[in-house]
């Protein structure tokens, strides 16, 4: 919803009314109604592609995020293993079910 109200998807969205009206309007040349047009399928085709580029950097950003997160949750846990600890606490190395079992 929020790209909706985007300047950037305004201004596409006129460019094309504008585009569309010019293409209608004028019937004495069939080359401006070519490039009327041309102008708006150009300026729906940028929109596009810009929103599809921040689209790909934001989805890029939170892959990152999560490895970077899961690396160091699995640092940690491996670091337990051999050191006993994880964040300061004191662990046996063995998972809490095998310990009532024993």
């Amino acid at each position: 919803m929020q790209k909706l109200k985007s300047r950037k998807f305004l201004l596409t969205i006129l460019t094309v009314i504008i585009a569309v009206c010019g293409a209608l309007g004028n019937t004495d040349s069939p080359l401006i109604q070519i490039i009327c047009i041309i102008v708006a399928a150009a300026a729906t085709i940028a929109y596009n592609i810009i929103e599809g580029n921040i689209d790909a950097a934001a989805v890029a950003t939170v892959i990152k995020t999560t490895v970077d997160s899961v690396s160091e949750i699995m640092e940690e846990s491996g670091s337990a293993k051999t050191g006993g600890k994880i964040g300061g606490i004191s662990t046996s190395g063995t998972p809490p079910d095998e310990k009532k079992s024993e």
